[in-house]
């Protein structure tokens, strides 16, 4: 017999109606005290806190609905996909591999098994747990994208080709679809249909970073060498730009020492995470997720850099990257500390409009300007973009203080690096929304 919702519940659902969230909060934790059992509230309160990005006491909730009420299939499956969110893949994988032996005809587990495998590259898994999700939910455009890329990441990429095609055929509006069908044909040596659903692609999503990005390299692949370089105008869009010390600070030094404190010692660090590109060293989560004061001096520092930037450029209603208009932008800052021989894979921002390198600390060996150790590196395609041609890939020298800004889509990586002394700087976004 279903639970009766109670009517702390019911007022708290009034508060979330009416768009007063931290009332509703409040309201729902009430409900809580009284009865610790309360599934229901259990339920609205984890669901409230996922949407504030409180990942970790949204998996705390869902953790105690899953052990009050196993058969809530549902509820144990946004535990999965959560904990996967924080990176913790083997957990996440416990989490999603019992739910698959308690439901096995729920084809939702299924798939985000299948979504847990990938991540770790585990392809052929991957696959295995994508196909018996299609069995059980027949027709999936989602699944059929999911299997589409496990057979692409695997070399397969007629076949990929063959169910991102599909999709397309019952949903031509499909930006995923378009976007990972035209990087299949360009593997396959078909660049004029790949560029032909790139086009598509980005009638329907102007600033879809990844598809700018693949226009650029299909430009190029076509012998478009001057819509290339129009795309991947290194001349013109990568700058360096060194901000100013915040007031509280006596300089520059200073304020790297505390961030990097911070770094080191209050933020969550992670090394070599599944689904970045960091190797040899050492990757954060978003610190300015953290209200501590120094956090709140970077994103001031961060924004006065970005808009530095941004005032320096001029409209262009045909570019790709200088036509995006937005009327409001958040920052997002990730740690890199990368330990001798490390180095971050060639990779672009998908969810950013601009991007950068900030740099905090850098070892004296990267002042070699011959061999160019722990330089950033612009213009190599990222490695599932199977490109026969090569771009311009010019070299920047990192220097303490220094950001280098340039815009999301834009290929960038950085050369290993021998030294006892660590690289440590911030992958920053300027990520635009409108209200």
């Amino acid at each position: 017999m279903p639970q009766q919702i109670s009517p702390l519940v019911s007022k708290g659902d009034r508060f979330m109606r009416s768009g007063e969230r931290d009332k509703a909060r409040k309201t729902y934790r009430r409900a809580l005290q009284k009865r610790r059992g309360d599934i229901v509230a259990l339920r609205r309160l984890a669901r409230l806190e996922l949407e504030e990005g409180n990942t970790a006491e949204a998996i705390s909730l869902l953790s105690r609905i899953a052990d009050l009420q196993p058969d809530d299939f549902e509820m144990r499956l946004l535990l999965a996909d959560s904990i996967d969110e924080t990176r913790d893949h083997a957990t996440a994988e416990k989490v999603a591999r019992e739910l698959v032996k308690d439901a096995p005809d729920y084809g939702a587990a299924h798939n985000s098994l299948g979504n847990i495998l990938q991540i770790q590259n585990r392809s052929e898994e991957a696959l295995a747990a994508y196909r018996r999700a299609l069995e059980l939910e027949r027709g999936s455009l989602p699944v059929f994208i999911n299997i589409g890329n496990a057979l692409d990441n695997l070399g397969k990429h007629g076949e990929a080709i063959d169910h991102y095609s599909k999709v397309l055929d019952q949903q031509p509006g499909s930006v995923e679809g378009r976007y990972y069908r035209a990087r299949a044909l360009l593997a396959v040596g078909e660049p004029e249909k790949a560029m032909a659903d790139v086009k598509y692609c980005l009638a329907l999503s102007p600033a879809d970073q990844r598809a700018i990005a693949l226009q650029g390299v299909l430009h190029a692949e076509l012998g478009q060498d001057e819509e290339a370089r129009r795309i991947f105008d290194n001349e013109r869009f990568i700058r360096t730009i060194r901000p100013e010390p915040p007031e509280r600070f006596a300089d520059m030094a200073e304020f790297h020492g505390a961030v990097i404190d911070h770094i080191r010692n209050h933020s969550e660090l992670e090394y070599e995470p599944f689904g970045f590109s960091t190797r040899g060293g050492w990757h954060s989560v978003d610190l300015l997720l953290d209200p501590h004061e120094t956090m709140a001096t970077l994103r001031d520092v961060l924004k006065n850099l970005f808009q530095t930037y941004v005032l320096g450029l001029p409209s262009d209603a045909d570019h790709p990257f200088l036509r995006q208009k937005y009327s409001k932008f958040r920052i997002l800052a990730l740690a890199q500390v990368l330990e001798t021989q490390g180095y971050l894979v060639s990779h672009i921002h998908p969810g950013g409009w601009l991007s950068g390198a900030y740099y905090l600390s850098i070892p004296s060996v990267i002042e070699n300007e011959v061999e160019k150790p722990g330089w950033l590196e612009f213009g190599r395609p990222t490695p599932e973009i199977k490109s026969t041609v090569k771009l311009e890939t010019p070299s920047y020298k990192p220097e303490e203080g220094m950001a280098i800004v340039f815009p999301s889509y834009f290929f960038h990586g950085t050369r290993p690096f021998q030294s006892d002394e660590p690289r440590i700087s911030l992958g920053i976004d300027m990520i635009g929304y409108h209200d």
